[in-house]
């Protein structure tokens, strides 16, 4: 907390503070807090006005999603595939194959290969093979 503010918020520091002004200048910096007091309940209410807005959207949107039959986790299930995780970006990915059992995996080339490389590397196959085609 800066100085400023410890004088303020304590009493007697806040009248040894004042002790040398006279009435005018109390009286002026009286105003000043005032219009400062009446300043921050306005950016508080407007602070509320926006919270209740955007839960009345949230609201709407979860109608809307509900009126069309999807779920809310499928709607995000999606745009969060779509998302970068925090800090990091998303590498395209660079390579690609197709286990035994027909599943397909990506990679993208950057750090350890994933186990389904790994082992299509160790049977003597090479990373250019599973290139994917732009």
């Amino acid at each position: 907390m800066s100085d400023c503010i410890k004088v303020l918020t304590h009493k007697n520091r806040l009248k040894a503070a004042l002790k040398g002004l006279g009435l005018d200048d109390l009286l002026k910096l009286q105003d000043n807090i005032a219009e400062f007091i009446e300043l921050s309940k306005d950016e508080l209410e407007r602070q509320k006005e926006l919270e209740q807005q955007k839960q009345q959207n949230i609201e709407e949107v979860r109608k809307i999603i509900a009126d069309k039959g999807l779920s809310f986790e499928e709607v995000i299930g999606e745009v969060a595939k779509e998302q970068p995780v925090s800090g990091r970006s998303i590498v395209k990915q660079k390579y690609q194959i197709i286990d035994e059992n027909g599943e397909l995996h990506r990679w993208s080339g950057r750090g350890r290969a994933p186990k389904p490389f790994q082992k299509y590397f160790d049977a003597g196959n090479s990373k250019e093979s599973c290139l994917i085609e732009d």
